[in-house]
């Protein structure tokens, strides 16, 4: 593969990485919580279940792979 392929295949694993960080804040922002109560003054946290918890483990898995492609694309890039 030339040195322009793997600009390309780059620029894609940027893309996919980018969309797949949105993924993952838009599934934390879904299932954020904030409860109050009388004896504790309140409670903040994410609660990710079932299906949540399935798109957001999808997320992570392909965040790691595009930054793992990306950097290894870098790298040839930068020494071809």
């Amino acid at each position: 593969m030339n040195n322009m392929n793997y600009k390309y295949i780059k620029i894609i694993s940027d893309i996919i990485g980018w969309i797949s960080c949105m993924g993952i804040l838009v599934t934390l922002i879904l299932n954020f919580y904030y409860e109050t109560s009388e004896t504790v003054l309140f409670n903040v946290g994410f609660k990710i279940t079932d299906t949540s918890l399935v798109y957001f483990s999808i997320f992570v898995v392909i965040l790691f792979l595009s930054v793992t492609i990306s950097h290894f694309a870098k790298k040839f890039v930068s020494n071809h």
